[in-house]
């Protein structure tokens, strides 16, 4: 008994008009002997997928567009780390979904969240805090310490100083406001 062989595949176009693009030679199975129409089999492979284009459209909302740029801060300051989307994950133990919608803008992050991206990025938690919109810009905190208030205050608050270090600094912040006065 001989082994049962398939009829070859072959390209058929069809004649009548159609709307489709895989209308127009579509695989088929060659027709019986005495038959004058193709018999038609579906298609084998999925059509092939297109990219989707996202072109950014300015907001109304300035309020999303300032969660798209910290998104796109904390992205640039991750790549210039040379980490991961996961790897950061791993560093702030936040979950990878989390960090992909926040670097794409779709959510607000806590603070707790942002100083966490902050320590494992190596940029101060301030700069994140102020991408977010949640304080002050730099020229406005400029403004308010021309006397001196907000600095020495935040010299004073920083637990990474031991009181020899924030001696010194207040110190030094002292005399440098002395000579430029």
């Amino acid at each position: 008994m001989s082994p049962v062989r398939s009829p070859p595949r072959q390209l058929v176009c069809s004649t009548r008009p159609s709307r489709s693009p895989r209308s127009c030679c579509s695989p088929a199975i060659s027709s019986p002997p005495g038959s004058s129409r193709p018999l038609t089999t579906p298609p084998t492979s999925s059509p092939p997928l297109r990219r989707r284009l996202r072109r950014r459209v300015p907001s109304k909302d300035p309020w999303r567009d300032q969660l798209e740029g910290l998104g796109a801060f904390i992205r640039s300051q991750r790549r210039l780390a040379n980490l991961s989307l996961r790897q950061l994950a791993d560093l702030t133990e936040v979950s990878n979904p989390y960090l992909s919608q926040i670097e794409r803008g779709l959510h607000e992050p806590s603070v707790r969240v942002l100083k966490s991206i902050a320590r494992a990025l190596n940029v101060s938690a301030e700069t994140l805090l102020s991408q977010a919109g949640l304080l002050e810009d730099e020229e406005a905190a400029g403004a308010s310490e021309s006397d001196g208030v907000t600095t020495e205050a935040a010299i004073r608050a920083d637990p990474a100083l031991t009181e020899a270090q924030k001696t010194a600094l207040l110190g030094v912040y002292r005399s440098y406001l002395a000579e430029n006065g």
